[in-house]
């Protein structure tokens, strides 16, 4: 346990004393910011919970200490789980408000995630925009990293995952987007999964894909990630893409893309029984780097080298998709929109898997940023 940052525990504090929270007071509260939940290392029927847990004690004065402090749990629910953290620790908990739900890669591919995150949902004291994320090996063992700048792990991952997706580097989830994909049934989710380095540092280790409410056992590498929300006609701020040097493109270059245009189209021969999906993206984007020893810019040339590099990875992530049977890009919910009759006949738990997806993508470089 260990006291917090000035800045940090102003941060904490306003919002209570706004009255968002209820009337409890200041010292009787335990703020729970982060909750990790794993698989037990002793039995796997067992839950390892975790919490990281925000104390405010009164010191006299109207003065209030700020503490951080981690407790663990093990029981077989998550019912069980929050009785048992909240008697090791005197007053009160707001179990359901926690800002990152972490689980464990091993329980979400064995057990799913749908029995975690419903008390956390269902909760009326529940916070529902609480970022859900998948731990590379356990969740606990990046809850429990202790930050060199004494601020709890939870909000530097807070930071890490928002600005990775400002840059469209990670999809963005949380507690009720990815309750709803799962109750519809008609697209699945994919998660960012992050993974403990040493000494002391998280990275986002890719986004893991689900099929269902389970992990597939699949996962998207950081760089697969934002051609992956192309394909879903998502962009956020802005993305920089690297196109990799080969033997028509001796020097590599980066381009910043900044619109996204997506179509989608479903062909069907029913017939033949056979489905395609073509997905049809265009980019607008500018040159962001590229170092071409003082001849002029082929933008023409840079256009169609792009489009080829990138329009091969989407083919390899849509491949992936499919080996994972993990619908993230919504393409049976359009089957069933365009054609309700026969989406009615099949078991798309196994039929997705059939499907022919191909994927184009179309570079437009619209600037060179000065680059000449």
């Amino acid at each position: 346990m260990k006291p917090l940052p000035l800045t940090l525990t102003l941060l904490i504090c306003i919002p209570l004393l706004g009255g968002c929270w209820d009337q409890s007071a200041l010292k009787d509260k335990r703020i729970i910011n982060g909750v990790s939940i794993d698989v037990s290392e002793t039995d796997p029927d067992i839950l390892l919970g975790s919490l990281r847990a925000v104390q405010i004690q009164g010191k006299g004065g109207g003065k209030f200490e700020i503490m951080d402090t981690v407790l663990d749990a093990e029981k077989e629910t998550i019912g069980e789980l929050e009785a048992e953290l909240q008697n090791k620790v005197p007053g009160k908990m707001d179990f359901g408000k926690a800002f990152i739900i972490m689980i464990g890669e091993e329980l979400a591919k064995d057990k799913g995630i749908s029995p975690i995150i419903e008390p956390f949902y269902r909760s009326s004291k529940g916070y529902i925009a609480s970022r859900i994320v998948i731990g590379k090996g356990r969740a606990h063992d990046l809850l429990t990293i202790e930050d060199e700048q004494q601020s709890p792990i939870v909000f530097e991952i807070l930071r890490l995952l928002e600005g990775s997706e400002n840059e469209t580097y990670s999809p963005k989830e949380n507690t009720f987007t990815i309750v709803n994909k799962i109750v519809d049934k008609e697209r699945d989710v994919m998660i960012p999964m992050l993974e403990p380095l040493e000494p002391n540092q998280i990275r986002i280790y890719g986004a893991a894909l689900f099929n269902g409410d389970h992990y597939s056992g699949f996962s998207l590498a950081p760089d697969q990630i934002p051609i992956t929300l192309f394909l879903d006609g998502k962009l956020k701020k802005r993305s920089k893409i690297n196109i990799r040097a080969h033997d028509d493109l001796p020097q590599p270059f980066t381009i910043e893309v900044q619109k996204v245009n997506r179509n989608l189209e479903i062909t069907i021969d029913e017939q033949k029984q056979l489905i395609e999906c073509h997905i049809n993206v265009a980019l607008s984007a500018k040159v962001a780097s590229y170092y071409n020893n003082g001849s002029p810019i082929n933008t023409k040339q840079l256009n169609e080298l792009a489009s080829t590099e990138l329009t091969k990875r989407a083919t390899e992530i849509t491949d992936t998709f499919l080996e994972a049977n993990s619908d993230v890009l919504g393409i049976q919910k359009a089957i069933k929109a365009q054609y309700p009759d026969f989406w009615k006949k099949k078991n798309w738990d196994t039929e997705f898997q059939q499907i022919n997806i191909i994927p184009n993508l179309t570079v437009d470089i619209t600037s060179t940023y000065g680059i000449k």
